[in-house]
């Protein structure tokens, strides 16, 4: 109700603000301008309109618009700068809309045309036309303004500033200086010139919203149209760049740098319906654009052509150090080179049409067929039309103002195609087939004939069982085999393959071919490993064991396992590198799992032990204990190897890998120590990656190149790297870790872990006691990412910056659930972003953090950065919780900041952890039942679009939201404590607390309503009202989640038999003439007596359905119980559970009737798992199992079979069909051990119960 109530408030808040805006805009003036009027030139009216724009301005206030009719006005004050005649400016105010276009008789804004009627803002106030006396900025917005989008400018024309010959050259139409970021609309930017910024210059976080515009004609040395300065993200839709230049050494308007745009120092606008042409940046770099010093732009649907440099460098855009993403983009007829990157840049290009070609899914390289020159709009036959993407496209118009998406996708480029196409799909010949070939246990190679289309066959859709596999673009000639390759398949299984064809206008074929195929069984074989094996050494058994690993190596094959006896293996070969002993290395293999942990004795993969028999794989193949002689790698995947995930590493330990001292000048050898991996994504299970060095990158690990390992229950200790001890991830290598620890690694940056363009995803993830030597990161350092981080801890790492994290060049990560403590660095205790990071930080605790350098942020430096914080706690880190230096951002709500913080929902108090970090100790930063940050959160960043919608745990794998609001800080309060206490409860006790959980969730403020034995019984709980209606939430809202609360004890039975009473319940016409056939009679109506004694049940009501079989009682209106069949029919009980659920919430439970002669059979035939074996091996007669579950399992599904097809069955209360799987039984939170019933009831009632014990291994 409160949630309820707060949320009509925000409602009725909203609209009034709705309204009071309305009001103030309409109360506004109106204020005229006519540099044509003789009236009395007050502004009142067309007829007395003011002759200058500067006088409306002197005079506008808040909600004011100011309507200018056609003319040319020029500025007239020069706001105090005292910088003489050319100095002079127009600036704009907040929450004033200056309007241009005008005839000067209309009485509405929507009257007006702004091309008929041009309005002309000049700076060319001296000798007309030389522009050596003109203002240096039409428009000026200096530090200090702080324009909001409010800020209006509409229908105009600015022309003329030419910002030459001062120090502050910059932005001849229009200079934002720090934070100004007006809305522009219906704008052209022309004939200006500056050294920086000739039509616009932006600085320091000034972002404008641009629509409608057009920059023509503009000079400057750097940025000829539009110049984007520290950290300036303009928004730019339907904006026109054409004929700029950057010109260098042009009678000092030079620079040769982005005709059209230049982008600097993290700047990243967003253009959408953009296009570039005939721009030039002469003699230099980036004729349409401009990209450096980390800048990455966001372009969709965005079109360059027709731009040039005289050089090649770029002629479409040229990107230094920065990282642009071009969706659905042309560049197309530049003069050289379409796209320039240095080594540093990474572009993100895809689905765009690139001349010469480009990486990135859905590009292609085909003449995009523009209309005519200059004429950027696409003919009917262009291969640019229904080939874009529509996940970036989020507006609704192209540069035109049609429809943006005409047909199934969105065009490519600026302007959407808008004439009409057939209608008819795609035809295949008339025998038509696909087939297929080079079948394997996990892949075969489709081949089917190409079907025709009057505008020609685009794309085809490759189905797999009914469900779309793939949709492949591919260039097909009409009539001949097309092929395409099919992998990720299950061997032994039957597959039903069919492929559609679609053409250009989005029209699919229904009537394609297709063909079914079964994969060949997989017979896994066993390879034994023993480095003591004295047998025959084939690998056959442990007696004939191989002793080296390489051996088993040599032989495996798709579908084999490798398993290893404990010991210490080495390398044995270099795999063709030939660069001597130290080149020695091993691979994985595809399809080949490799499982260290046995004695030598195991008959079972779940048998064995990795703890108690450890597997060592070591790189110390020279000297014992010298590293200098090492191999390079303990395990090398190069670019061309491959993996995928079925290459299995499981149960052992890496160490010795010393990727250093290399001549050859191969930087693959001086990086992964432990692992190496390109283009490789294995995975990795039960594995400790200790002692291993690199010179470069990835002392334990190093991935590059899209290389996405999945790490399990792995640990990284003691490795040491120049970045990134324990694991080093570049260029788009994102790898999946789960209970995976950091620990005492070392690096010059990112002790633990360095992402560079890459984004792990973390989860129950530790880092501890490590540190960066030589600046950035002890835990982590991110870089061009947005890394996902779920359940991490970060404790005792240092750094010089960064302690905990370092985030630097837009290094963005997620972060949900995560604790920094006792870090330590200079500055940053716990967590040093800048250089345009951008963090996001959802119920993240920091505390116990230091940084040495007195005030920089023990908790937290920001430095040209923004990161998000919200639902966290700052607590006694010293050093300041927070510093934030030039340019730092942060935006922070719902947070518990020690010494307080401006922000919604914020607060400064103790947050009364159960035990403070100390030295050596990173406390426990739970939080006490009377803490301030309970239920002081908001949801939102958990609800539907949220940064952390599906984070459903808190750090302890508990509830994230137990009552209303979510808590502050990384751990939820009190729901292991409430549960713990409900369990102990009586049902009486359950049922009383829960009624009063009503009571209390059903008021507004909580009010004083418990009567004296209810506050007796809460106190000798020792449950406060908030507890009791966080569990009443918790609890009744999720009474039929098995894993959320366990079945209370049943308590006396009589006090629960008000639950229950008996209705009717009758047989249905059909079963009573089904069982008259068979000569038995049945009365209409059968009335139930219930004995409830026999009742097993919680006190909530939820009666399992086998108790309900066995306490019918009495006559059922049957008139022979002899007859040899049976028939069923069901009738109902009402559950009820008094004030505590409204009607539609009780539940009917069924009752199941059987008639007739009945078997006593319970017996189970069989009996699986998803995941595991039985031990001991099934056998009807035997009901007690253990099995052994890999530690990533997560849960389960059980699998019984009946012996009599009558019997039922239940896994854990829950019906289960006879040889079908159970729903997913899951271990709870941490629990290492689950036990499941089987239960089979016979026909006569009779039942028999199999017990499943079920772990993981420590």
């Amino acid at each position: 109700m409160r949630k309820q109530l707060f949320m009509i408030f925000v409602v009725v808040f909203a609209l009034f603000a709705c309204s009071a805006s309305t009001v103030a805009a309409s109360e506004g003036r109106i204020i005229y301008v006519n540099c044509n009027a003789t009236g009395d030139n007050t502004g009142s009216s067309w007829g007395n309109a003011f002759t200058t724009l500067q006088a409306a301005l002197d005079v506008a206030q808040t909600g004011d618009e100011i309507w200018v009719a056609a003319g040319t006005y020029k500025p007239t004050s020069d706001y105090g700068l005292g910088v003489g005649e050319r100095g002079k400016h127009f600036e704009m105010k907040n929450e004033v809309g200056i309007y241009g276009g005008f005839a000067g008789t209309e009485s509405t804004r929507s009257g007006r045309d702004w091309t008929a009627h041009p309005t002309i803002l000049s700076g060319d106030i001296g000798v007309e036309d030389d522009v050596s006396d003109n203002v240096y900025h039409v428009f000026y917005h200096p530090d200090g303004l702080a324009l909001y989008q409010t800020a209006l400018l509409d229908g105009f024309t600015v022309t003329g500033g030419n910002a030459i010959g001062n120090s502050d050259s910059y932005g001849g139409g229009m200079y934002n200086d720090s934070n100004s970021s007006p809305t522009l609309t219906n704008i052209t930017f022309s004939g200006n010139c500056a050294n920086v910024g000739g039509g616009m210059y932006n600085k320091y976080y000034s972002s404008p919203t641009l629509t409608n515009v057009t920059f023509n004609g503009n000079n400057a040395n750097y940025g000829g149209g539009m110049y984007n300065d520290w950290c300036s993200n303009p928004t730019l839709t339907n904006v026109t760049f054409s004929g700029n230049n950057a010109n260098y050494g042009d009678s000092g308007i030079g620079g040769g740098k982005g005709g059209g745009m230049y982008n600097n120092s993290y700047s990243s606008p967003k253009l959408t319906n953009v296009t570039f042409s005939g721009n030039s940046a002469t003699n230099g770099h980036g004729g349409g654009m401009y990209n450096g010093d980390s800048s990455s732009p966001k372009l969709t649907n965005v079109t360059f052509s027709g731009n040039n440099t005289g050089w090649g460098k770029g002629d479409g855009m040229f990107n230094s150090s920065s990282s642009p993403t071009l969706t659905n983009c042309i560049l197309w007829g530049n003069s050289g080179a379409q796209i320039y990157d240095d080594e540093n840049s990474n572009p993100t290009v895809t689905y765009s049409d690139i001349q010469g070609g480009y990486p990135g899914n859905g590009n292609i390289d085909a003449d995009p067929l523009f209309v005519g020159p200059g004429n950027l709009r696409l003919q009917a036959s262009s291969p640019c039309i229904n080939t874009g993407s529509n996940n970036d496209v989020t507006v609704s118009t192209d540069l035109d103002g049609n429809p943006r998406i005409v047909y199934v996708n969105v065009d490519m480029g600026a302007y959407e195609f808008s004439g009409s196409f057939p209608t008819s799909s795609p035809t295949w010949p008339s025998v038509s087939s696909v087939t297929y070939s080079n079948v394997t246990q996990n892949g075969l190679t489709l081949t089917w004939t190409a079907a025709t289309d009057d505008v020609g066959v685009t794309s085809y859709k490759i189905y797999k069982n009914s469900n779309i596999l793939d949709t492949v673009n591919l260039d097909t000639v009409d009539g001949t085999p097309t092929p395409y390759n099919v992998t990720g398949l299950t061997a032994g299984t039957q597959y039903t393959f069919k492929v559609e064809a679609g053409d250009a206008a989005g029209n699919w074929s229904t009537t394609g071919p297709s063909v079914k195929v079964t994969t060949p069984a997989q017979i896994p074989s066993v390879i034994y490993v023993n480095c003591n094996a004295t047998g025959d050494n084939t690998g056959s058994s442990w007696g004939n064991a191989f002793t080296t690993l390489q051996a088993a190596l040599d032989v495996a094959q798709p579908g084999d396992e490798i398993w290893v006896v404990e010991g210490t293996y080495k390398p044995t070969s270099d795999y063709g590198l030939s660069i001597g002993e130290r080149g020695k290395h091993f691979e994985m293999k595809n399809g080949v799992g490799i499982y260290g942990g046995f004695a030598g004795t195991e008959s079972t993969r779940s048998g064995r032990d990795w703890t108690a028999h450890p597997t060592i794989i070591s790189g110390d193949i020279g000297v014992e204990g010298d590293a200098i002689d090492n191999c390079y790698h303990v395990f090398y995947h190069p670019d061309g190897l491959a993996l995928y995930q079925t290459a299995v590493l499981d149960g052992l330990t890496v160490n010795g890998g010393n990727a250093y001292g290399s001549s050859t000048g191969d930087g693959a050898l001086l990086s992964g120590g432990g692992m190496y991996n390109e283009k490789n994504s294995p995975t990795l299970t039960n594995v400790t990656f200790s002692g291993n060095s690199a010179s470069w990158y990835g002392g334990g690990m190093y991935n590059v190149n899209s290389s996405n390992p999945t790490l399990t229950n792995v640990t990284f200790s003691n490795n040491s790297g120049g970045s990134g001890g324990g694991m080093y991830n570049v260029n788009s290598s994102n790898p999946t870790l789960t209970n995976v620890t950091f620990s005492n690694n070392s690096g010059g940056s990112g002790g633990g872990m360095y992402n560079s363009s890459s984004s792990p995803a973390l989860t129950n993830v530790t880092f501890s006691g490590n540190s960066a030597t030589r600046g950035l990161g002890g835990g982590m350092y991110n870089e061009k990412n947005s890394s996902t981080l779920t359940n991490v801890t970060f404790s005792g790492n240092n750094a010089s910056t960064g302690g905990g994290m370092t985030n630097y060049y837009r290094g963005s990560p997620k972060l949900t659930n995560v604790t920094f403590s006792n870090n330590t660095s200079n500055f940053g205790g716990g967590m040093s972003n800048f250089s345009g990071s951008s963090p996001t930080l959802t119920n993240v605790t920091f505390s116990g953090n230091s940084a040495s350098v007195s005030g920089y942020g023990g908790g937290m430096n920001n430095s040209f950065s923004s990161p998000m914080l919200t639902n966290c706690i700052l607590w006694a880190n010293s050093g300041a919780q927070i510093n934030n230096q030039a340019g730092g951002r942060p935006t922070i709500t719902y947070s518990n900041i020690q010494g307080g913080w401006v922000g919604e929902g914020n607060i400064n108090t103790d947050p009364k952890f159960i035990r403070n970090p100390g030295n050596d100790d990173s406390g426990d930063l739970r939080l006490e039942r009377d803490s301030p940050c309970i239920n002081a959160g908001t949801n939102v960043p958990f609800e539907a679009g949220g940064v952390a919608q599906g984070v459903t745990t808190d750090l302890d794998g508990n509830p994230r939201i137990i009552a209303d609001r979510v808590d502050m800080g990384a751990y939820e309060a009190g729901i292991t404590d409430l549960i713990s206490k409900f369990q102990k409860l009586s049902a009486q006790q359950v049922k009383d607390a829960l009624e009063i959980g009503q009571r209390i969730i059903e008021s507004d403020t909580i009010p004083d309503i418990l009567s004296p034995a209810q506050k007796s019984m809460l106190n000798n709980l020792g449950l406060t009202n908030a507890q009791v209606k966080s569990a009443y939430s918790s609890v009744m809202s999720q009474l039929d989640t098995e894993e959320k609360i366990k079945d209370f004890q049943s308590g006396d039975i009589t006090k629960l038999a008000n639950f229950l009473k008996t209705v009717e319940g009758s047989f249905d016409p059909d079963m009573r003439n089904t069982l008259a056939a068979k000569g038995i009679t049945v009365s209409k109506v059968v009335t139930f007596t219930l004995d409830i004694s026999k009742f097993s049940f919680d006190p909530f009501g939820n009666i399992p359905k086998a108790d309900l079989e066995a306490i019918l009682e009495g006559d059922l209106g049957i008139a022979s119980e002899t007859a040899a069949s049976y028939g069923l029919n069901w009738a109902n009980i009402e559950a009820l559970r008094d004030s505590l659920h409204p009607p539609e919430k009780r539940k009917l439970m069924d009752i199941l009737i059987t008639i007739g002669n009945l078997s006593d059979n319970a017996n189970l035939s069989g009996l699986t798992l998803s995941t595991g074996t039985l031990d001991p091996v099934f056998a009807s007669e035997t009901t007690e199992y253990t099995v052994i579950v890999g530690n990533d399992a997560s849960g389960f599904t059980v699998t019984p079979t009946t012996a009599d097809a009558n019997a039922t069955v239940e896994v854990d209360k829950k019906a289960v069909q006879s040889g079908t799987a159970s729903e997913t039984v899951s271990f709870r939170g941490n629990s290492r051990r689950v036990k499941v019933t089987v239960t089979v009831t016979a026909q006569s009632g009779t039942e028999k119960k199999y017990t499943l014990i079920v772990l993981k291994p420590k």
